[in-house]
């Protein structure tokens, strides 16, 4: 697991804005749309998520996140057609308080 797929914090803006980073696995056993949840500990807010990457075992394609949401200090959205039995780990980057 790389530097950016856990839970960090990124960078720090002068202003008082933080960059960073949570992350989430989780096995799916059915397959179908499937709803992720990522909370971003070092953060009591969200403001903007600056990138998001899917990891995925077996390598599947997880398709593109829908209905994006943010609630406070986490992000949650939809991916839709994933397989059954598919490992996926979730990192988001994003910008906060």
């Amino acid at each position: 697991m790389s530097s950016d797929e856990r839970n960090d914090v990124v960078a720090l803006y002068q202003e008082g804005r933080i960059v960073a980073s949570g992350v989430d696995t989780t096995v799916y056993d059915a397959g179908g749309s499937v709803n992720v949840v990522v909370r971003v500990p070092d953060l009591r807010y969200i403001e903007f998520v600056m990138h998001y990457e899917f990891l995925t075992d077996p390598i599947v394609d997880p398709g593109n996140p829908t209905n994006r949401r943010i609630y406070g200090n986490i992000v949650g959205f939809t991916l839709v057609g994933l397989g059954g039995g598919t490992t996926l780990t979730t990192m988001v980057l994003c910008v906060g308080m």
